[in-house]
């Protein structure tokens, strides 16, 4: 046992030793042999590696060093071999689809550089670098059959310089040509030969070989190399006129495979390519060479722009293989999906630090956790496009991802990637060291040609209906750039609050402002007005409104909610347009009756206003609930389209079986009818004069348009910007106040207020931890709250929480009894009765308006976790929150914290 101690000892040392040198290169700030300065400014280098296309950038201060790929492969690599073990020097993997569904995969190493089909252009700022993914020509295209002795000697011969190697290559021709024969040549000439000669006869000037040969070896390479001929007597006189007074170079038919592979690769190296070859065998009536025809053209361009690289690929000059002739039929090889330098500052086996992913809130993964079990992170970036396919049920609950950001922190240094554009079609994929490679890795994926699956039924005559299953595509391709901003951080800034802070930087850029803050924190409070319900009326079902909070009933719950000493209160009203909460079509701001008349609300308004209660009435766009004639939307010209082209639907699910409930369902509007719907509605909810607004759906939901026409087609990218841009002309033409639920980032400069924002994760196993990285981003611009205090468990956690993430309280809330929503679709709602929360209400807003009242405007400025469940937030003033989740006390640098409590440093002194 000893022994075996003491040689585990000597093995782990010996790895150290080893590993140390490749360290010290990695992190001397020296640039390691083979690569090439290409861009620098005020900041950054950029070096390539020419010969493999990897790249280098390094930070001018601090000659810190982040490498597109694993720098020492040979050493630290244990797991992937072959093609795989290539495949990490790769910046760019593609999936594309064969004909026939069949899913196919490549990347730039092993399908453009190893054949060296790729081309560097050098630019003002960077770096273009086009690949030709697919191996264009077949080794054998590169080698001349029959070529004039003028193009061998200069073009092939001319450039070896090695004179071993040049006479190689010459011996594996014969120099030959047709001159004026002789009578005895003729004479000596076979007949078969003679009749397609005449009154020339074969010369060699390489070899003495006589006319039997020659010619023998002449018909033989051309029956081989002409798809036309099959046999001797196909070939006619016409197709030895090219050898006539012109010496040429003819390939011997027999060359050993081991001299034919030396010789391919010698005439690679000379520069001569197949388009030569083409040349050289249309001259002598040879079969052309045919490029492959399943190929991808995909350039990629890196630019530094002050502190930053930005990696993008124009997708508009991306080809791939449309409508290609094959066998008779055209036939397709639709680009599935693209990532871009999925190894980028991949971490090795020993390194320390953890992977960020924008799962939720926020989320880590440690590196090296050794979850080899735990399948991959891999989520998409706003959510689920709802109009990819028709889902019958609900399989989970996973936290949706808001912020188009990841990063990656490896001891004292760390980056952050932001996907500027292709945001919305991107997956941001991360995995541990240990599964496929001996590296942690982070990187995103972008969908630019969706698919989804379709099902036929066939009927065979011998057998019962048997369902086939084919893959539908989106009608076009992506048509704008993937492009991603990486940023570098170092020393005390290289961890997750220095990301969010440099997040942070780059949205102020886009637009974000600081938060101008009231006395108090906002109290949100959500108001259900009305619901509808599906009943049976004398003997038939139909479809009647409940009524649970009048605007009469909101004022009376509101004055209540005052008396328990609750200020700065934010009403969202849902459920008080025609129809309830899944109300009609919103052409105009239509009422709905049940709840009161015109006056009532307008009462209700007033009362809001004189008390500077902020009022924002809820209103659903993308999700069109109730179809009625002339109501100024049709289904079938103004909804959406799933990807198999039926009218895009988006389903309820029943709470306990997780199962769609096929009557329950909306309509997913078409983002091309969005303008006109926004512009419909504004234009006469001005003349109420309110000052706010709930978007409902439009700060979580982002879906797509998969139309046949792709002049019609709205692919996710083309909806973000719809989006965003109806979003910005509410807040500014209108001057509303915005309020939305989640908050996808690229609505976030429009928008004022914030509900359901994200305070957790999926838990998926592979996560070790959730982070507030979003609030961290936000506190100080948005103001914002979680889900609602009275369907969240845990009195004391939703006020821990609210304190560690600076989030605002938030109640939904109705005035009539939860009993009237039994065997309703609202029977979720089993906690809103007001009278049930009034109370805790107002001891939970007074408590978390003390702590966070002086601190609602500020920047969050840190963010740690001192021990398991126990939490310190400080904000730009010093002020720094303990929070203990555990439920015994904790002591932490000497101060004991409660179980379920918290402590606040203010100024140096304990509140």
């Amino acid at each position: 046992m000893r022994k075996k101690q003491i040689l585990l000892i000597i093995i782990i040392a010996f790895n150290i030793v080893m590993a140390a040198p490749l360290l010290q290169a990695e992190n001397s700030g020296v640039i390691p042999d083979g690569f090439t300065l290409v861009a620098e400014n005020q900041y950054l280098r950029l070096f390539l590696e020419r010969s493999t296309t990897g790249f280098a950038v390094q930070n001018k201060e601090s000659n810190q060093l982040w490498y597109s790929n694993p720098l020492h492969l040979a050493q630290e690599e244990k797991i992937a071999r072959g093609r795989a073990k290539r495949k990490l020097r790769s910046q760019i993997q593609i999936n594309y689809y064969a004909p026939g569904d069949q899913p196919r995969v490549m990347d730039n190493y092993n399908d453009s550089v190893l054949y060296k089909q790729f081309q560097i252009t050098m630019l003002e700022n960077g770096v273009r670098i086009d690949y030709t993914l697919g191996k264009e020509w077949d080794d054998q295209d590169f080698v001349p059959v029959m070529i004039s002795r003028d193009r061998f000697e200069k073009m092939i011969l001319g450039q070896i310089e090695d004179p071993a190697q040049r006479q190689f290559v010459k011996d594996q021709y014969v120099l030959v040509s047709l001159i004026a024969a002789t009578a005895a040549q003729q004479e000596e000439t076979e007949i078969a030969a003679r009749e397609l000669l005449g009154d020339y006869s074969l010369k060699s000037w390489s070899a003495e070989l006589g006319q039997k040969k020659l010619f023998q070896l002449l018909v033989t390479q051309l029956v081989e190399h002409r798809a036309d001929l099959e046999r001797l007597g196909e070939i006619t006189r016409e197709d030895f006129e090219q050898l006539i007074n012109n010496p040429t170079y003819i390939q011997w038919d027999l060359i050993p495979k081991w001299d034919r592979e030396d010789l391919i690769q010698i005439i690679k190296e000379t520069g001569y390519r197949p388009e030569d070859v083409r040349e050289d065998h249309r001259s002598n009536r040879l079969d052309l060479p045919t490029p492959n025809q399943t190929i991808f053209d995909i350039p990629i361009i890196y630019t530094l722009e002050e502190q930053s690289l930005v990696v993008s690929v124009p997708v508009d000059q991306i080809k791939y293989p449309l409508d290609l002739l094959e066998e008779g039929e055209l036939v397709s090889y639709p680009l599935h999906s693209l990532e871009v330098l999925p190894y980028f500052g991949a971490a090795g086996p020993g390194q320390q630090g953890y992977i960020l992913v924008p799962d939720g809130s926020g989320a880590l993964i440690e590196l090296n956790n050794n979850k080899k079990y735990a399948r991959p992170y891999e989520q998409p970036l706003y959510g689920f496009d709802q109009t990819l396919k028709a889902r019958t049920e609900k399989i989970s609950s996973v936290e949706q991802s808001y912020l188009p950001v990841f990063g990656l922190k490896e001891e004292e240094k760390a980056f952050l990637a932001i996907v500027e554009q292709g945001d919305a079609i991107a997956t941001v994929k991360a995995d541990i060291a240990g599964r496929t490679s001996s590296y942690n890795t982070v990187s995103a994926r972008f969908t630019t040609i969706p698919k989804a699956k379709v099902v036929l039924q066939t009927i065979d005559p011998d057998s019962p209906e048997i369902p086939t299953e084919l893959n539908i595509y989106q009608a076009r391709i992506y048509q704008d750039q993937i492009r991603i901003r990486y940023q570098f951080l170092e020393q005390a800034e290289a961890d997750y609050v220095g990301m969010a802070k440099a997040y942070q930087g780059y949205l102020i850029e886009q637009g974000l402002t600081r938060l101008n803050p009231a006395a108090d924190i906002p109290f949100y409070l959500e108001v259900i007005g009305a619901i509808e319900h599906r009943a049976v009326v004398m003997g038939a079902p139909r479809t009647i409104i409940k009524p649970l909070t009048s605007y009469a009933q909101t004022k009376l719950l509101i004055n209540e909610l005052l008396e328990h000493q609750v200020s700065n209160i934010k009403v969202r009203y849902s459920g008080a347009l025609q129809g309830g909460i899944k109300h009609v079509v919103p052409t105009e701001l239509r009422l709905e009756e049940s709840l009161g008349d015109r006056e009532g609300f307008l009462e209700l308004r007033d009362e809001l206003n004189k008390q500077n209660i902020d009022f924002f009435p809820n209103v659903s766009f993308l999700n069109i609930y109730q179809d009625r004639l002339f109501d100024g939307f049709r289904a079938n010209k103004d909804a959406a389209r799933f990807l198999d082209r039926k009218v895009a639907k988006s389903y309820d699910y029943n709470i306990a079986s997780y199962q769609h409930q096929p009557d329950d369902f909306a309509y997913l509007l078409s983002p091309l009818q969005l303008e006109r719907l926004v512009d419909r509605f504004f234009a006469d909810y001005s003349q109420y004069q309110l000052g706010g607004v709930s978007l409902q759906k439009i700060g979580k939901q982002l879906q797509a348009d998969y139309r046949d026409d792709p002049q019609l087609l709205v692919d996710r990218q083309e909806a973000l910007a719809i989006i965003a841009k109806e979003t910005a002309k509410i807040d500014q033409k209108y001057k509303l106040e915005l309020m939305v639920e989640g908050g996808n980032a690229f609505i976030l400069p429009f928008v004022d207020h914030i509900l359901k924002a994200p305070v957790g994760g999926s838990n998926f196993t592979v996560l070790d931890r959730t982070i507030p990285f979003y609030q961290l981003v936000l506190h100080g611009f948005i103001n914002y709250a979680g889900q609602p205090f009275n369907f969240t468990p845990g009195y004391r956690k939703n006020i821990l929480r609210s304190l560690e993430t600076g989030a605002s309280p938030y109640y939904l809330w109705t005035y009539s009894p939860s009993s009237l929503l039994k065997e309703t679709d609202y029977d979720h709602f089993y906690s809103s009765f007001y009278a049930d929360w009034l109370d805790e209400a107002g001891k939970v807003y007074q408590e978390i308006n003390r702590v966070l009242q002086e601190l609602q405007g500020q920047r969050i400025i840190d963010h740690q976790r001192l021990q398991e469940q126990v939490y310190q937030t400080t904000y730009e003033d010093g002020t720094a929150i303990i929070v203990n989740y555990n439920q015994e006390p904790v002591r932490i640098n000497g101060l004991q914290i409660k179980e379920e409590d918290y402590l606040i440093i203010r100024e140096g002194e304990i509140r």
